[in-house]
C-alpha cells in the first residue's frame, strides 16, 4: 500500500479530529516505508533511504503540487506535436487519447479530411509517414513530453529511486501528433505544419511544440492557430545564449508563448536560451518523466519546460474554458516571480499564488507526535463555489525534515 495520493474515504459526519485521526495513524504506520515519489516531474515524496533529498528542490519548494487544486471541470484537448508518443507505455493506461469520431477504421477517409483512419490509433496521426499510427519508431521525447502531462501513478523502475510518477493534468485529453520521419530525422512532407492546422480543425486547446522550425507554411499554421484561440506553447531552445527576435521559431512568433528554463535555486538553466521571446520561466533540471517501451528517466531542457506549461494552462482553460489566450497570458504574468537574470520574460510561476487567486484555500498546521517525536502536519483545504472541495495532508514535519506527502482526503 503506498501513501502517495492514495484517497481515504472517512464519513462526512466525522469531526476534523477523526479524520486527522485517520492520517496520523497511517502517517505512523508507513512513515519509514515511503519511497520517493514524484509528481509532474518534481520529486515530492519521502526521501528516507534515497540518493535525493529535499535540498534537490530548494527552488521549487514542491509547490507546483497547488495545480492540484484546480478544478477540471471540463473537457481540454491538448495537442503534442513532436516525435510521438509510446500510447502502449504502462503508466498511459488510463490516459484519454482524443478519438476522431467522424472515422471508422476501415481503410477509408470517411470524414474527408485528407486522412485515412486518423485520431483511431493512439490519440492522432503519425504526419512524418502520412499514416494513422503515432507510434515512435527511435526518439522518444514526445513520450517524455506526455510523460509530464498525463502520466498516472504507477510503480517505477526501483533503480532510479522514484516509486511513483504523475502527470500535472492527467484528466487532460492528449492528441498525438507525430511530425517526424524517423530516418531522414526530419519533417519531408510539411508535417509540422500539417500537425498543427490538424490540431486547430479537431478542436485542440493548446498545442505543445518542442521544436524550431521556421518554413512559409509552418509560420501560416501558425497563424490560424492563433486566429483561432489555440494557445501555441514552444521551447525557446537549449543552446544557452541570447537569441534576438526572430532567431528561434516558433517560440518567437507573435501570440506564441515561449518557456524558458530554471533550475531548482531559481536560476536561468545552463542550455536555456533567452532574449526578448521569452515569455516565462519552468523548471527543467532532471525532470522525472518516461519514454518508450514502458521505461522511465529524467530530463533536461526547455522542451520539458514547455510541457509542464502546456499542462498547467490546459488545466485553467479545464477550469474555465472561456479563458481566451490573452486571459490565461495575462493570469500567469500576474502571478509569476522575476528571476535574476535578463531576458527572461516574466519569470516563473507563483502557483500557489496563481491558485489562490481562483478559489478559497485555506492552510492548517497540525501538532502531533510521531513515534514519541514531535511532528506537524500541514493541511491544505481548497474549495470553489462550483462545488469542489479537496482536502490534502500536503507535508509533515518531523526531526527537522519537511516530507512532501501529497495525500487527498475524503
Amino acid at each position: 500500500m503506498k501513501i502517495m495520493k492514495q484517497k481515504i474515504k472517512t464519513q462526512q459526519k466525522k469531526s476534523m479530529f477523526t479524520k486527522w485521526g485517520i492520517v496520523l495513524f497511517l502517517m505512523s504506520f508507513f512513515l519509514f516505508t515511503l519511497n520517493t515519489s514524484t509528481f509532474g516531474g518534481i520529486i515530492t515524496g519521502d526521501p528516507i533511504n534515497s540518493e535525493r533529498n529535499w535540498g534537490y528542490i530548494k527552488m521549487m519548494n514542491t509547490d507546483m503540487e497547488y495545480l492540484l487544486n484546480i478544478p477540471d471541470y471540463n473537457d481540454i484537448i491538448i495537442a503534442i506535436v513532436d516525435t510521438g508518443i509510446d500510447y502502449t507505455h504502462e503508466a498511459f493506461a488510463d490516459v484519454r487519447w482524443w478519438v476522431n469520431e467522424n472515422e471508422t477504421l476501415n481503410g477509408l477517409d470517411d470524414d474527408g479530411n485528407g486522412y485515412i483512419d486518423d485520431g483511431l490509433i493512439g490519440g492522432g496521426y503519425d504526419f512524418g509517414y502520412m499514416d494513422n499510427d503515432p507510434m515512435p519508431i527511435l526518439n522518444g521525447h514526445g513520450t517524455n513530453m506526455a510523460g509530464v502531462m498525463v502520466a498516472k501513478n504507477i510503480v517505477a523502475d526501483p533503480e532510479r529511486k522514484l516509486s511513483k510518477q504523475g502527470g500535472i493534468f492527467q484528466n487532460a485529453i492528449i492528441m498525438n501528433l507525430k511530425w517526424q520521419h524517423e530516418i531522414s530525422m526530419n519533417a519531408i512532407f510539411g508535417g509540422e505544419a500539417k500537425a498543427i492546422r490538424y490540431a486547430v480543425d479537431n478542436g485542440a486547446r493548446v498545442i505543445n511544440c518542442s521544436f524550431n522550425e521556421s518554413s512559409t507554411d509552418f509560420i501560416a499554421a501558425l497563424e490560424y492557430a492563433i486566429t483561432n484561440n489555440v494557445i501555441v506553447v514552444a521551447s525557446v531552445g537549449n543552446s544557452g545564449t541570447y537569441k534576438e527576435t526572430g532567431d528561434h521559431y516558433p517560440s518567437t512568433y507573435e501570440g506564441v508563448i515561449g518557456i524558458g528554463a530554471v533550475t531548482e535555486e531559481a536560476d536561468i538553466s545552463i542550455l536555456s536560451n533567452y532574449g526578448p521571446d521569452v515569455d516565462f520561466m519552468m523548471y527543467s533540471q532532471f525532470v522525472s518523466t518516461l519514454g518508450p517501451g514502458d521505461t522511465y528517466s529524467t530530463t533536461t531542457g526547455t522542451s520539458i519546460s514547455t510541457a509542464q506549461m502546456s499542462a498547467l494552462i490546459g488545466r485553467l482553460l479545464s477550469y474555465d474554458p472561456s479563458m481566451t489566450r490573452d486571459d490565461v497570458y495575462a493570469l500567469l504574468a500576474a502571478h509569476s516571480i522575476p528571476i535574476d537574470h535578463e531576458d527572461t520574460g516574466h519569470g516563473r510561476i507563483d502557483y500557489k499564488g496563481l491558485v489562490q487567486s481562483l478559489m478559497d484555500i485555506n492552510t492548517t498546521y497540525v501538532d502531533t507526535t510521531i513515534n514519541e517525536e514531535p511532528a506537524v502536519l500541514e493541511i491544505i483545504e481548497a474549495s470553489h463555489s462550483g462545488g469542489f472541495n479537496r482536502t490534502t495532508l500536503r507535508s509533515l514535519y518531523y526531526k527537522d525534515q519537511r516530507y512532501f506527502m501529497n495525500l487527498e482526503i475524503e
